[in-house]
């Protein structure tokens, strides 16, 4: 957030929030699965007190919508400051807790699951994502991946980052 206001000087970042006394207790997350334990292990997850939420999920216009068509993308549109910039993430998991957050901070946000897995890459990597940009137009694109997966991000990249291929004698 300080990056942007470098750039977004008047951007006012809200960092107070009031919270439930209890957490909402959910199933287990990515961790858990990875363990095989998503059924006997839970999260406590903070919840925000009703008035703290100043935002508000909206329907995602078809002009936009029809450039976030994979099914795994599941794409969420949230409304908050109006007098605020534009925010386009492309996230995983990781990001569902911040998206209370973050969407409170800008006038739209919109989200959507690029890492979710290899094959949700090939349909929303930056070469597919060129004309949501231009519909959007986002002031701020944030691109969040858990460090576990972060070679996916080289993937979603249009660049060949192995560098010059020699060829072996096997070949």
């Amino acid at each position: 957030m300080a990056e942007i206001q470098k750039k977004y000087p008047d951007f006012m970042v809200r960092k107070q929030f009031t919270f439930a006394e209890k957490p909402k207790v959910r199933k287990g997350g990515d961790l858990a699965m990875m363990l095989g334990q998503s059924d006997s292990m839970t999260e406590l997850w903070p919840v925000l007190q009703k008035n703290e939420l100043w935002t508000k999920r909206i329907i995602i216009p078809p002009e936009i919508k029809q450039h976030i068509t994979h099914p795994k993308l599941q794409p969420m549109l949230y409304q908050g400051n109006p007098k605020a910039i534009r925010l386009l993430v492309l996230r995983d998991s990781f990001f569902n807790a911040l998206i209370g957050f973050m969407s409170v901070n800008f006038s739209e946000s919109l989200y959507v699951w690029q890492f979710f897995d290899r094959e949700t890459l090939k349909t929303s990597g930056p070469a597919n994502l060129l004309p949501l940009l231009g519909v959007f137009k986002p002031d701020v694109v944030i691109e969040e991946i858990v460090e576990r997966h972060l070679d996916w991000l080289l993937e979603s990249v249009d660049h060949d980052w192995r560098g010059p291929q020699q060829e072996s004698p096997d070949n």
